[in-house]
């Protein structure tokens, strides 16, 4: 009895009188092809040639006679097509242009996979698009405008892109596959041999077309691996395609279908195992593996490929022999982040430096550290850029200084202008004199070479890519399409593979984890520009044939094996997911009177430590430093910052540890704000100590567009502030201005306003010797209806119950109190700066929409009242103060981590 499929298919191919090696096999991938030629010669009692075996892609390919280029290539040669018929006043970069590319060449691909009319669709998506954004009043935005031609300019690229290709004699993919289903190429089939087609599913209209050919005009057999009972079942899906070509097809009126069996329906047993959590399953994954490390017949399928990385981490050292044949990815990679990192440090360069940030990165990166200092340069040089809290740039002469002056390699702190060919050269060059510890490292090594050298022939070949951030995005793109493969025996040991990597393969035992809803099937895949209605009436695959397409990979594993372990998660984190898979459903909701199914709920012993706190005991010397600290002036964010956690008032002030903050290029908190404050400061400053006026207003707010963008652009250098994500930054910040400026005009209209001054720092001493000093920069100070005000800009969310004043009590030492605390050191300060108390002290909540300034206030019953401090209050503050500093000072209270901040 046949314990395989393609065992099925030769016994049958016995019975027929018909030698394997008088046959052409065209099969759907090279692990099928590869288990193909083993089982013809176990079965064989005689030595012979191997029959020749194609997968479908390489078979069309050597039918048109023609290469498919690489996806990098394909990539240049739509960006060439895009700028031959595009008006180049509309040209956008090329990192721009690859946003969107891939997906754009998938969707051509699937057009002509199923051979759809590309002129008529592309028309129907214009029209549609244009019907969806129709308005009544028939106005239009640039925006929709600008939509409207991209699609327009869909057929015209398409038809660009394949013009080129075909003069080189080159085709994507789907390109091929619809010439030889045009049967353009029908000559170049062999007569003189019979062809053998096994293990197909679903079919492309051109692979149907191309198969129904084959089997009217040539000897041909093509074998379906299914059970009876999907293809009986009309609701099944993963008898979907397979019953949808045995009833339309003209050749099964007059043929059998070849390859079906009842696998499925023999005995099996089956487990269900629920897991508390994903990555609970690689441990459990793990100890299956143990099990099994004597087994010849098992697989281990992982529907989630990203389970493979932790899943390496717990293999057991027991098991000796694991093929893999799922690849990681090389983006993962150490020395790929390496590299990355000396990308980073040139793209983000100016004239004024590197960016302080990507310096720490790089310098703290084991592999470049190692290189660092294998050029001499000292450990503890390199451990002064992540401990001192450096300026937002350096240049080459401030490195320099601070790695105790010695010399910087070229090869990762450029100083000369960018130029594609040395650049890239300089990194093939860097590349191989860097550690390699593992054999993945020399993997990494070997892939990258290639895939730089690849990218510097494209840099010749195609004049466009000549700036840092074009050939990046090219080289990015590449890195993530690239694996690292295992070395491995397919036919030896247990097999570690994804689910697709499966097909026509068979094993006894199997485990397949992560059986949740949203991974197998995986819902929506990929994206497209063309919308669902399309694709419905063109024939294009929809989510329902693609989950139909796992249907069968899921129930064609479980065909031919006997012992199976079903494994998914159920975390208890709701927003984590954890419902099981639509396959684990059907499996209880439709026994099979053979099958045993078992179900289990796991759990790991879980103990909880709670952590010590770390505690600091104030050595004479850190006195000291906190006396130079007290000296040189505490400010309210940093007493804040004792207030909410000691530990980090010590790391960030007296260890001096700057703060690690990642450069933000997107919607950012700290973006928003400094870009926000800079705003401000130009709007108002040629206007201090001056009454304003409607007209100041009006003038300003024509101006805040541009001031928007030159803030961003001092946030960002480098960076195309003007497109993608950017722009919807750039508006949010104008509306925000917008709506300050708006306001405070209609706050015009019934009192008088002038700002006195902005952004300026005040001191003052806290104690007679001088020896505490209190400084702080104000936001604003301003003047309205004679009363002074000292208002803080916020951008993020403002709670107003944080204003209610109660005194000067030990309730400013709370969390929740930290914004009053804030105020009362702004009051302090300006008060012993200028002899006057604050008439108001608050905050400008920026993103409410006509909030105005919220200041400290009391209650009264339902009512809410300003505050206006008092002299006492204020000497009563500097008491407090006082106190927390004492506290800080003290030699016998340590500073002592706050373990519930």
């Amino acid at each position: 009895m046949a314990d395989s499929f393609i065992h099925l298919v030769l016994e049958d191919l016995q019975k027929r009188d018909l030698a394997a090696e008088e046959c052409t096999f065209i099969v759907p991938s090279q692990r099928t092809a590869i288990q193909l030629k083993r089982t013809i010669g176990q079965l064989s009692k005689r030595a012979l040639f191997s029959p020749p075996v194609y997968t479908l892609t390489e078979w069309v390919a050597e039918l048109c006679q023609k290469q498919s280029p690489s996806s990098s290539s394909l990539l240049l040669e739509l960006f060439e097509a895009y700028r031959i018929i595009q008006t180049e006043s509309e040209w956008v970069p090329f990192q721009t242009f690859m946003t969107w590319a891939p997906g754009l060449l998938s969707d051509f691909d699937q057009i002509d996979r199923y051979r759809v009319p590309a002129e008529e669709l592309f028309e129907q998506l214009t029209e549609l698009e244009r019907i969806k954004r129709w308005d009544p009043s028939g106005d239009s935005t640039p925006l929709i405008d600008q939509h409207l031609a991209f699609c327009a300019l869909l057929f015209p690229l398409y038809n660009q892109l394949n013009k080129q290709l075909a003069d080189k004699a080159q085709g994507y993919s789907g390109a091929l596959f619809r010439e030889a289903s045009e049967l353009r190429a029908t000559q170049n089939i062999k007569t003189n041999t019979s062809y053998v087609l096994l293990g197909f599913n679903a079919l492309s209209t051109s692979e149907s077309k191309l198969f129904q050919f084959l089997l009217e005009e040539r000897t041909t057999h093509l074998y379906w691996d299914i059970d009876r009972l999907f293809l009986d079942q009309d609701y099944h899906d993963a008898g979907l395609f397979i019953r949808a070509y045995t009833q339309q097809w003209p050749y099964y009126k007059d043929h059998p279908v070849l390859g079906l069996h009842e696998k499925y329906q023999e005995a099996k047993k089956i487990r269900i195992s629920q897991l508390p959590h994903p990555t609970t399953q690689a441990h459990y994954a793990g100890e299956w593996l143990k099990s099994k490390r004597e087994s010849d017949s098992a697989a281990l399928i992982l529907a989630d490929e990203e389970l493979l990385p932790p899943l390496l981490q717990c293999i057991p050292d027991q098991v000796e022999t694991l093929n893999i044949t799922m690849g990681l990815p090389l983006k993962e990679q150490q020395l790929y982040q390496a590299l990355d990192l000396i990308w980073q440090l040139e793209i983000r360069r100016t004239d004024e430096g590197w960016l302080s940030s990507d310096l720490r990165a790089a310098t703290a990166h084991p592999r470049l550290s190692a290189y660092l200092r294998y050029k001499g340069i000292p450990e503890s040089s390199l451990q002064r850029i992540g401990l001192l809290n450096l300026p937002e740039r350096l240049n080459a002469e401030s490195l320099s200084a601070l790695l105790a002056q010695f010399v910087l390699p070229e090869e990762i702190f450029r100083a000369e202008r960018f130029e594609p060919l040395s650049f890239l050269q300089n990194l093939l060059d860097f590349l191989p004199q860097v550690d390699l510890n593992t054999a993945g490292d020399h993997q990494s090594l070997g892939l990258l070479l290639r895939l730089l050298e690849e990218t510097r022939l494209h840099c010749e070949q195609y004049p466009f890519l000549k700036d840092s951030m074009t050939v990046y995005a090219l080289f990015a793109q590449s890195v993530r399409q690239a694996s690292l493969d295992f070395i491995g025996n397919p036919f030896e040991g247990t097999q570690l593979m994804g689910i697709l990597e499966s097909r026509n393969l068979a094993f006894r035992e199997v485990m397949i984890t992560s059986l949740n809803e949203g991974i197998l099937p995986k819902g929506e895949i990929g994206q497209s520009v063309i919308p669902y209605e399309l694709q419905k009436h063109y024939g294009l695959p929809t989510t329902k044939e693609k989950d139909a397409l796992f249907t069968y990979h899921f129930y064609r594993v479980l065909q031919w094996s006997q012992n199976i372990e079903l494994v998914y998660s159920a975390p208890t984190d709701a927003l984590m997911g954890g419902e099981p898979s639509r396959f684990i459903q059907q499996l209880l909701a439709e026994p099979m009177p053979a099958h045993t199914v078992e179900e289990e709920s796991l759990a790991s012993p879980v103990q909880i430590h709670r952590p010590l706190a770390i505690k600091i005991k104030k050595s004479p010397g850190l006195l000291v430093r906190l006396q130079q600290y007290a000296e040189e002036g505490f400010s309210p964010s940093s007493l804040s910052l004792y207030l909410r956690n000691p530990l980090d008032f010590y790391k960030r002030y007296v260890l001096r540890i700057p703060e690690i903050v990642q450069t933000e290029l997107g919607l950012a908190p700290r973006l928003l704000g400094n870009v926000v404050h800079q705003c401000l400061e130009w709007l108002y400053e040629p206007v201090l100590n001056q009454n304003l006026d409607p007209a100041f207003y009006e003038n300003e707010l024509d101006h805040i567009p541009q001031l928007v963008k030159r803030g961003l652009l001092e946030e960002l250098p480098g960076q195309e502030t003007h497109r993608g994500k950017y722009v919807l930054i750039q508006k949010v910040i104008e509306r925000y201005l917008h709506h300050f400026l708006e306001q405070e005009k209609a706050l015009l209209e019934s009192k008088s306003i002038r700002v006195l001054s902005l952004e300026q720092q005040y001191k003052t001493h806290l104690n007679k010797e001088k020896t505490r000093l209190l400084k702080g920069t104000l936001d604003r100070v301003e003047e309205v209806d004679g009363k002074i005000r000292i208002a803080d800009y916020k951008t993020g969310k403002l709670i107003l119950s944080e204003l209610e004043y109660q005194g000067i009590g030990e309730d400013l030492r709370e969390e929740k109190s930290q914004k009053r605390f804030q105020l009362l050191c702004y009051a302090l300060l300006y008060k012993d700066a200028t002899g006057h108390i604050p008439d108001q002290v608050g905050i400008y909540p920026i993103k409410d929409k006509g909030a105005g300034l919220q200041s400290l206030f009391e209650r009264q019953g339902r009512n809410k009242t300003s505050v206006r401090l008092e002299e006492k209050e204020i000497e009563a503050f500097r008491v407090f103060l006082n106190v927390l500093i004492d506290e800080i000072m003290d030699p016998e209270i340590p500073f002592i981590e706050n373990l519930d901040p």
